[in-house]
């Protein structure tokens, strides 16, 4: 299949900038959702596909702003960005997306993982964050989402 529609949903593997550059022009404003899980920057090497983790802070923060720049262009105006992260850089992006997406709520959701899979001596676990930029005014099903993401709003 060549062809793809603008009501196609995409699923695309690879370099986040090349590939949120080559939607700009033909998607700016159509895209209702992007998920990003950038480098994590963390101390250590991991054995999957790895991304240069070895980042110094400022140089990390370069490398988002430019893909965060052109992911909300090519949102809808009701469009969600979510973005994976860890403890390292949690808190810089955070402030980041804040800067960037001045009119939306950020919510930091903590996702927690259990290593060893049950709860034993020497257990361990390790924090992950979902940062989800959503406009204001956002509906999810017709429903409101409160500030707070207690409740939904009918």
């Amino acid at each position: 299949m060549t062809d793809i529609s603008l009501n196609d949903n995409l699923i695309i593997k690879g370099n986040n900038l090349l590939s949120l550059y080559s939607l700009k022009e033909r998607y700016q404003g159509k895209i209702k959702l992007i998920y990003i899980d950038p480098p994590y920057n963390p101390d250590s090497k991991s054995n999957t596909f790895v991304y240069n983790n070895g980042f110094n802070e400022s140089t990390w923060l370069t490398f988002m702003k430019n893909r965060l720049e052109v992911a909300k262009k090519l949102l809808t105006s009701d469009g969600c960005l979510i973005v994976a992260i860890d403890k390292n850089e949690q808190a810089e992006l955070t402030v980041l997306l804040k800067e960037i997406f001045r009119n939306y709520e950020i919510h930091v959701i903590t996702i927690v993982h259990n290593l060893q899979g049950t709860q034993a001596v020497g257990f361990s676990y390790v924090h992950e964050y979902a940062i989800f930029v959503i406009p204001s005014s956002k509906l999810i099903n017709k429903r409101k989402i409160d500030a707070e993401w207690r409740d939904f709003i009918y």
